[in-house]
């Protein structure tokens, strides 16, 4: 049988050998810190989100040392209650739909 690693790529999500999705257990600040020292190291100028809640935009703000300049969100019209519910975050909404 060949690794996770060797089959990377084959389905949209990893799947264990019951079949199951193979969820990361990693939590999104600790991504977000990682992130940050990318903006540390100057390889990057800005780190933003994508479809966070406003409660995850909170805890991510909270433990900042560099503040969001995204919240990336799909834009439908039963979504839209979400985008002025962070514009009092100070991230700016981009859209996709």
């Amino acid at each position: 049988m060949r690794s996770y690693f060797e089959r990377r790529g084959e389905e949209l999500m990893p799947r264990r050998a019951d079949g199951t999705v193979c969820y990361s257990d990693t939590h999104y600040l600790e991504t977000w810190r990682a992130m940050e020292a990318l903006v540390d190291q100057g390889l990057v100028r800005a780190i933003g989100l994508s479809n966070f809640s406003a409660r995850q935009m909170d805890d991510v703000i909270a433990a900042a040392r560099h503040r969001p300049a995204v919240n990336q969100v799909e834009d439908r019209p039963a979504h839209r209650a979400v985008r002025y519910r962070h514009r009092d975050r100070n991230a700016s909404d981009t859209a996709s739909n």
